[in-house]
């Protein structure tokens, strides 16, 4: 800093890209602003008690930071307003399990089943496998000996925050609330490490797992416009956050 802002811009330029996308504390967003970008999201305690995150983005081509589906983002969150935090605290689901390499062809089995594109290559056993070593926790829940919903959280030791990700439901198996059940089951695995935030990024159009995350006292914290190549296209995600410790 501040030099890799310029590195970006250039970065961009050179290859064409639309948008560039910066998770930076709360002490850079004064200089961030200054160089173009725009507060997409605040997520609380993201890097320390008391110190926020910000997703912040500077529109290298401004049509890019214009949603191309208001009326659909409109109706989403219109319905996320009408969902009310379940309690208590849901069940673990039967045969929940935490995922280890070997079954990465099982996991890749599953996401190639949900996905048409995910902005990363779950669909690669290798690249799932390389994720668990590197700290990625990955939990299933197991019908007959098959994955039918997987998810992950991300974790970062260092600031005691994760993400929640990854998660996929083949269709068969939806509206049995496995992805809740999941979401709490991992929520406690990760208070007990002693994490303190966790956050997930959401489709907004799609809202099915925001309604999950607000069903289990996640609050919305911001809309990143035209962010995230998944479902085939680029879609605007909904930043979702929650502290686990009151």
């Amino acid at each position: 800093m501040p030099v890799i802002l310029d590195q970006l811009h250039r970065l961009a330029r050179r290859h064409g890209y639309g948008k560039i996308c910066a998770k930076v504390q709360a002490t850079a967003r004064g200089l961030f602003e200054a160089n173009g970008y725009r507060i997409e999201a605040r997520v609380p305690n993201l890097f320390a008690p008391d110190l926020d995150g910000f997703f912040m983005a500077r529109f290298v081509r401004p049509e890019r930071g214009r949603e191309g589906h208001p009326e659909a983002v409109a109706r989403a969150l219109a319905l996320l307003d009408t969902v009310a935090p379940a309690s208590p605290r849901r069940s673990p689901p039967r045969d929940m399990t935490r995922c280890h390499p070997t079954d990465a062809p099982a996991m890749n089995a599953l996401y190639r089943r949900v996905f048409a594109s995910y902005p990363f290559p779950v669909y690669d056993p290798a690249y799932l496998a390389a994720t668990m070593a590197q700290g990625v926790v990955y939990f299933g829940v197991r019908r007959q000996g098959c994955f039918v919903a997987v998810a992950s959280a991300e974790i970062d030791h260092c600031h005691r925050s994760a993400e929640m990700t990854d998660f996929a439901v083949l269709p068969g198996w939806r509206g049995r609330q496995l992805a809740g059940r999941l979401l709490s089951a991992m929520e406690a695995e990760l208070a007990r490490q002693g994490l303190s935030t966790v956050f997930s990024i959401a489709r907004l159009r799609a809202p099915a797992m925001s309604v999950v995350f607000k069903q289990a006292g996640y609050t919305l914290c911001g809309c990143m416009v035209n962010n995230t190549q998944i479902g085939g296209t680029i879609e605007t995600m909904a930043v979702w956050s929650k502290g686990l410790f009151k």
